[in-house]
């Protein structure tokens, strides 16, 4: 992650926040009035792009890195955003902070490179990225286990949760998220037409 601050971009928006917003306004998502969304201060424009889309949410940036909430915080003050986006330290592998609350929606982009990839990733990733934000686990699921276990607890009843994942990793994805107590309600691919994106319920059951 470059090492600095940016106005908002609509263009920055990554393939979960698209699918979510595609979600909203098609109103498969019966309140489109957010009154909590959980993202990821790394891709501050992700962020700032869902505060501009859903003008009534209230979000939490949380990240480990205390280098990325710092920019985060740069940011939210660059753009103005300080009424409706905190910034938060938290370790998606562990139960979320106590005090934390209950949300609508999270939406995360974690890290998925599987641990035999780090080494062959191209220089322009690997020289600019650190691991932390890059690397998954022994099969780039790791992530999406914790957080599909652990922030259920921060999710209101039917909230929903939105993953951004690797390519071909789609079905474990799910599996993960439907062993924790989702339902599955929408799998979306890229521009390139490659499946990188689901969108979940928590404990919603079909009929």
């Amino acid at each position: 992650m470059a090492n600095t601050t940016t106005r908002y971009s609509a263009a920055g928006t990554t393939r979960a926040d698209r699918m979510t917003f595609h979600i909203l306004e098609r109103g498969k998502v019966v309140s489109s009035i957010m009154e909590g969304v959980i993202s990821k201060p790394m891709n501050f424009k992700e962020n700032a792009a869902i505060a501009k889309k859903i003008p009534q949410s209230k979000i939490i940036s949380v990240d480990i890195s205390g280098a990325a909430l710092q920019i985060c915080r740069k940011n939210v003050n660059l753009n103005k955003l300080n009424s409706r986006v905190i910034c938060m330290q938290a370790d998606a592998k562990q139960a979320p902070p106590r005090g934390m609350g209950s949300y609508d929606m999270i939406v995360c982009n974690p890290p998925y490179i599987p641990s035999e990839e780090i080494g062959t990733l191209d220089h322009s990733v690997k020289d600019f990225e650190p691991v932390l934000a890059l690397h998954g686990g022994d099969d780039g699921l790791e992530f999406y286990r914790a957080i599909a276990k652990n922030y259920a607890d921060a999710l209101k009843p039917g909230g929903y949760l939105a993953f951004e994942f690797g390519m071909g990793q789609g079905d474990g994805v799910c599996t993960i998220l439907e062993q924790n107590g989702y339902t599955i309600l929408e799998r979306s691919r890229d521009y390139n037409d490659r499946e990188r994106a689901v969108l979940a319920q928590y404990g919603r059951k079909e009929a």
